[in-house]
């Protein structure tokens, strides 16, 4: 079996990052109401009931992420994916082009530039952004092996899976995203992808896809599992 890593942001994140909770995602910004929440239809969109959006539920061309705490000077960051949204991830122009050459093309996503901003309506980045909400995953490609599955902590009917491995050898894809519940937010790299990562990328959070069931369960337990942990994979 060959080795696959996980890309996961916990809520402990580096510095760069914008916490969930600090931050607003919304396709409209308005200076005099910066933390103005608007009822917008591509919300909505519910990939069970349809296969791809249309109309109102297609994600907007230009969305703005609106940081809401001073205590950031700065946004920078390769790659974020946290619970905003269905399967909408965050991402670098560079990072974005290592997607479409590794596997990740237009196919998977809609896209959207990417704006982020302080409340008074100033940049917080010095490079492109982008969001992408996934409508394509790579679920069928893997051999989950349920029968060594674990249970997610604190989620009902959802499962882990230290044993999963790709059916067959792919070639010219080294990157996979999943629909798979506990692996929504993440990213799964093979040997090639994950070297790359690493030396290419600004605080990647890698881990053995056999650690990811511990990292997942634990996410939250800063003592147990701080940040820069033995689990955590560097250059």
């Amino acid at each position: 079996m060959k080795e696959l890593y996980i890309w996961f942001n916990r809520t402990q994140l580096p510095k760069g990052y914008p916490l969930q909770n600090d931050f607003i995602l919304k396709s409209q910004f308005d200076l005099e109401q910066p933390r103005k929440i608007y009822d917008e239809k591509w919300k909505m969109y519910n990939r069970f009931n349809s296969e791809y959006p249309t109309g109102e539920f297609q994600f907007p061309c230009e969305m703005f992420m609106v940081v809401t705490k001073k205590k950031y000077k700065e946004i920078d960051f390769d790659y974020y994916s946290c619970d905003v949204g269905t399967s909408i991830k965050f991402v670098s122009e560079s990072f974005l082009n290592f997607l479409s050459t590794n596997g990740i093309d237009k196919n998977y996503y809609e896209q959207a530039k990417l704006n982020v901003l302080d409340l008074a309506g100033n940049s917080l980045v010095s490079k492109n952004y982008y969001a992408l909400r996934f409508i394509k995953s790579d679920d069928t490609l893997f051999d989950f092996q349920k029968d060594t599955f674990k249970r997610a902590a604190g989620i009902r009917n959802h499962f882990l899976y230290p044993f999963m491995e790709l059916k067959r050898n792919i070639v010219d894809k080294n990157v996979f995203s999943l629909f798979e519940f506990c692996y929504e937010e993440t990213l799964i790299l093979n040997e090639v992808a994950k070297e790359y990562v690493l030396k290419h990328f600004s605080n990647p959070q890698l881990y053995k896809a056999e650690d990811y069931p511990f990292i997942f369960n634990n996410q939250h337990n800063y003592e147990m599992l701080p940040y820069n942990n033995s689990y955590l994979i560097h250059c």
